[in-house]
C-alpha cells in the first residue's frame, strides 16, 4: 500500500512533504498512526489521507493563502488531536467518546477507563482547545471544532469510504456487481463524495425512482447492495448510523418480471432437428440440448463438473449431481439436487464428455466458461440466446431461459405431479427424496423426464 508501513501491529501513513512546500509544516514529513491493525481499514484511511493531502498541496502551490479542505481539516485535526493529547496526558483515540459510551486507552494499554473519567478528560481538551482556537479567526476556529468533533466522534467516512470497506471483503462477480451499483449511486449524486451521514432518506428514494425503468427485481437486487454496504458500515464503524436504504418501499415501482413463454410444439421440433442434426455441433449447441432435457438453469448446466457425471448402482440411470463447489453457487438450498439425464439429453452429454476428455482441460464440462475463478453463467447466457435467436425468425424473442419453462410445461402436460416436477427443476431440494427414497425418487423422476420428452426428437 502507497505511504503506509507497520510497526508492530499497527500501520501508519508517512509521507514526504514536497521541498517547495515545506515551508507550510513542521519536518520534512507528514506521519501519523492509522489507529487499526486492520490492512483493509488501514488501505481506506491511507486512500483518504492521500486525497486530502494531494488537495491541499495543490491548493497551497495555486494560492498560499486559500482555505483548507474539508479532507484536509480532518487530516490537520487528527495531527493536533494527538500533539495535544500527549502533551495532556490524555492519550484520546479518535472516537473515543461516542455513543453514550467512552474509552480512553493509556499508553501503557491498560484498561479503558470509565466514562466519567474520560468525560472529565474531555473537559480538560475542550478547555484547552477553545483557549488554543477561538477567536483565532474562521480557520483557526474550523480546526479546533474539528479537533473536538474527531476526539468524539472518530475520522469520518465518505461513501467512497463505505463502498471500499464493504467490497473488500467480497470476491469475484459479487465484488465487481458491488462496486458497479456503488458507482451508479456516484452518478446518481452527480459525482459528489458525501460523507456517509450526509446520506438523506430522499436522496435514497430519489436514486429508487431513478431505477423506476428496470425491472422490479432489479431494481431490488441493486437497492440491496446498496443496503448491505451501509449495513455492513454500521456494523463496523457506527453502530448508531441510521441505514436510509433499508426497507424501501417498491410497491408501484420498475417493471413487473417477463413470463418466459414456452415454445410451442413446432418450435421444439425445429429448435431439435437444428440442434440434433447440425453438422458442426458444438458445447453451445450441447449446452442447450441439456438445459432441456433436464430443466435446469443455464448457470447449473454450464458449471457442470466432469465428476458430476453419475451412474446408478445398477447402471442403469445416468445422472447429474447439482451441487455447490468453488466455482459455482446455486441460486437456493432447494438447489442442490440429483437429476437423471435422458433422451436427446443422454447423447448431448455423452458427446461433450468425450469432447471434454480429448481436450483435458480444467475438469469442467463446458470449460470455456469456467476458466475464471467462477462460472460466468452471464456469459453463457449470451452466448446461448444468440444461438437460440439463430435459429429463426420464431425464436427471435427467445433465450434459453425459455427451454427451462418448455420443460416444466411439458411435464404438466403429461401429468407429471407437482413434487416430482419441482425437485427436477430445483425447488424442493431433497423432500422428495427424503418422501419415496433416494432411488425410488431417481426412478420416478427419470420416468417423468422420458414422459415429457417422449417423441420429441423424432
Amino acid at each position: 500500500m502507497k505511504h503506509v508501513l507497520k510497526r508492530g501491529n499497527v500501520y501508519y501513513y508517512q509521507r514526504r512533504i514536497p521541498n517547495d512546500l515545506r515551508r507550510f509544516y513542521k519536518g520534512q514529513e507528514i506521519r501519523r498512526s492509522l489507529k487499526t491493525s486492520d490492512p483493509s481499514h488501514a488501505a481506506i484511511h491511507a486512500a483518504a489521507l492521500d486525497k486530502q493531502y494531494d488537495a491541499e498541496f495543490l491548493s497551497k502551490r495555486i494560492n498560499p493563502a486559500s482555505a483548507t479542505s474539508d479532507r484536509s481539516h480532518e487530516a490537520l485535526a487528527a495531527e493536533a488531536l494527538t500533539a495535544l493529547s500527549a502533551e495532556l496526558g490524555i492519550n484520546f483515540q479518535p472516537g473515543s467518546v461516542k455513543a453514550g459510551g467512552a474509552r480512553e486507552v493509556e499508553p501503557s494499554g491498560a484498561a479503558p477507563q470509565g466514562l466519567e473519567e474520560v468525560m472529565g478528560k474531555l473537559e480538560v481538551l475542550t478547555d484547552v482547545v477553545i483557549d488554543r482556537f477561538a477567536d483565532r479567526g474562521p480557520e483557526q476556529e474550523q480546526l479546533g471544532k474539528e479537533i473536538l468533533r474527531l476526539a468524539r466522534k472518530g475520522p469520518r467516512y465518505r461513501l467512497s469510504d463505505v463502498a471500499k470497506l464493504y467490497s473488500e471483503r467480497l470476491t469475484g462477480r459479487e465484488q465487481t456487481d458491488v462496486e458497479r451499483e456503488w458507482q451508479r449511486l456516484g452518478k446518481f449524486l452527480d459525482g459528489e463524495d458525501l460523507y456517509v451521514e450526509e446520506l438523506t432518506r430522499e436522496q435514497a428514494l430519489g436514486f429508487r425512482d431513478s431505477l423506476r425503468h428496470l425491472k422490479r427485481t432489479t431494481i431490488d437486487r441493486y437497492l440491496g447492495r446498496i443496503s448491505a454496504g451501509l449495513e455492513h458500515y454500521r456494523r463496523e464503524v457506527d453502530r448508531n448510523f441510521d441505514n436510509v436504504f433499508r426497507e424501501i418501499d417498491l410497491r408501484g415501482i420498475g417493471l413487473e418480471p417477463e413470463e418466459r413463454r414456452p415454445l410451442t410444439h413446432t418450435e421444439i421440433s425445429v429448435l431439435l432437428t437444428k440442434l440434433i442434426k447440425r453438422n458442426n455441433q458444438d458445447d453451445i449447441d450441447r449446452a442447450l440440448l441439456l438445459i432441456f432435457a433436464t430443466g435446469a438453469r443455464i448457470s447449473e448446466v454450464v458449471g457442470l463438473r466432469k465428476e458430476d457425471v453419475h451412474r446408478t448402482k445398477d447402471g442403469g440411470t445416468t445422472f447429474v449431481s447439482l451441487e455447490v463447489h468453488d466455482g459455482r453457487g446455486l441460486k437456493t438450498a432447494a438447489s442442490k439436487r440429483d437429476v437423471p439425464i435422458v433422451g436427446f439429453g443422454l447423447r448431448a452429454l455423452a458427446d461433450q464428455l468425450s469432447d471434454a476428455h480429448t481436450k483435458q482441460g480444467s475438469g469442467f464440462l463446458f470449460e470455456r466458461y469456467n476458466r475464471k475463478e467462477t462460472t460466468s453463467g452471464g456469459s453463457a447466457s449470451a452466448a446461448l440466446g444468440k444461438r437460440m435467436k439463430a435459429l429463426g425468425p420464431s425464436f427471435q424473442d427467445t433465450s434459453a431461459h425459455n427451454l427451462r419453462h418448455t420443460s416444466k410445461r411439458l411435464m404438466r402436460d403429461v401429468g407429471v405431479t407437482k413434487d416430482i416436477s419441482d425437485i427436477i427443476h430445483g425447488h424442493a431440494g431433497s423432500t422428495v427424496a427424503d418422501t419415496y427414497g433416494r432411488g425410488v425418487a431417481m426412478e420416478r423422476m427419470k420416468e417423468a423426464l422420458e414422459a415429457a420428452l417422449d417423441g420429441l426428437d423424432g
